[in-house]
């Protein structure tokens, strides 16, 4: 009899510690995940300012171009929480805004601008590429 109350004890201390240790890792992945997620105005900011430093963009390109992005994700949002639509429809919505992202970006830009833009578009693209291959 005691030998079987000792083996409840230890399975019973077994089991608790591998919930607790789930508990654990999950809080843990949750807190990494939330610290490396930007609210979208950060997430804009920090593309506005990459754009900035790479095209050399004005004070009123950066706020005209931080604005495109705005009503970019804006969209990109709606088209996101939206029901009734499979991923595919959805891919091309988002695929549709981003040409017309680029294209509005391009009309603010002068042609040194719109040259180091496309060469910017062409790394963005190869490095889609390769997260998407592993």
């Amino acid at each position: 009899m005691k030998a079987q109350n000792h083996s409840y004890y230890y399975l019973t201390l077994i089991i608790s510690l591998l919930l607790m240790s789930t508990i654990l890792l999950a809080q843990k992945q949750h807190q990494e995940n939330r610290s490396q997620e930007l609210s979208d105005s950060e997430h804009i900011e920090k593309k506005v300012k990459k754009l900035a430093e790479r095209l050399s963009l004005t004070t009123d390109q950066k706020e005209k171009i931080s604005s495109l992005y705005f009503s970019h994700f804006m969209l990109i949002k709606e088209i996101n929480e939206s029901e009734g639509q499979d991923s595919e429809e959805k891919s091309g919505q988002m695929n549709m805004l981003k040409s017309e992202l680029d294209e509005n970006i391009i009309a603010l830009l002068n042609d040194e601008q719109m040259m180091k833009f496309e060469k910017f578009k062409k790394n963005r693209k190869l490095r889609s590429n390769s997260k998407n291959r592993n």
